[in-house]
């Protein structure tokens, strides 16, 4: 039934709004999650402090709504 919905959607060319979401989700989504997977089994080597996580200051911790060397890693 979902295919014959996909084709009758693709007949109609209602799929074409939808193909540059779909390009920004892998632009943003692809170096995100190897930024997540670098810094837990590389960085952290898959040792997670569950604690950390709920400390203000703890070593989950961020400045202003923005984890910099985040936003540095996604930008190079």
């Amino acid at each position: 039934m979902l295919g014959g919905v996909g084709t009758a959607l693709g007949c109609l060319q209602i799929t074409r709004a939808f193909t540059s979401w779909l390009v920004a989700l892998g632009v943003v989504f692809a170096p995100l999650i190897g930024i997540l997977l670098v810094d837990y089994f590389l960085v952290r080597r898959r040792s997670v402090r569950i604690q950390e996580a709920f400390v203000e200051r703890g070593a989950y911790s961020y400045s202003g709504g923005v984890h910099l060397s985040a936003v540095a890693a996604i930008v190079v």
